[in-house]
């Protein structure tokens, strides 16, 4: 019976910001303000190429390589951007967000279940497994739903592309 007193008591302090951090990894400082507009995908996704928000943790590198591994590219061609904390956060919901060739997956990682969620893939707690280490099972889970979705963007992103430019060259036009 102590010994699930003092796992509760452990757990108590541990945050939904907390897991964000040790899953996605800690945020890069970026000084922004709400100016009133409603932000779009676009728009959060230049914010994070221009600030260069790549920085990211142990856990989102695995599953980063994992997405990577499912689309079959070399890994460095699938970047991950840490957006907590971000526009991306506080207007879309997605603490993270993975792009291969200019589609993106956005991903919100939760302790708790929200009901509905606003990001494409939901990162739960169970990709930290019960001895502390990542659990490869969910991640390969993840990295499975991650690339299903990155597929699914991209016939969307290509459609979108086709309507607007009479099935000309793609550039990125997000809906």
């Amino acid at each position: 019976m102590g010994e699930r007193q003092v796992m509760f008591v452990a757990k108590s302090g541990y945050t939904g910001h907390l897991f964000e951090e040790e899953v996605i990894g800690t945020p890069k400082i970026v000084s922004w303000q709400a100016d009133g507009r409603r932000w779009k995908v676009r728009d959060c996704v230049e914010f994070a190429h221009r600030h260069q928000l790549t920085q990211h943790g142990p856990i989102a590198e695995q599953l980063r390589l994992k997405v990577a591994e499912r689309l079959g590219v070399d890994g460095r061609r699938v970047l991950i951007y840490n957006t907590i904390n971000t526009p991306f956060d506080f207007y879309l919901g997605a603490d993270c967000f993975f792009e291969f060739q200019g589609t993106v997956v956005t991903c919100d990682a939760s302790l708790r279940n929200k009901g509905s969620y606003k990001a494409d893939v939901q990162i739960g707690e169970a990709i930290i497994g019960q001895d502390g280490e990542p659990n490869q099972e969910e991640i390969n889970r993840l990295a499975d739903q991650i690339a299903g979705q990155w597929h699914r963007n991209f016939r969307r992103f290509r459609e979108v592309c086709t309507q607007r430019q009479g099935g000309g060259v793609l550039t990125w036009h997000p809906t």
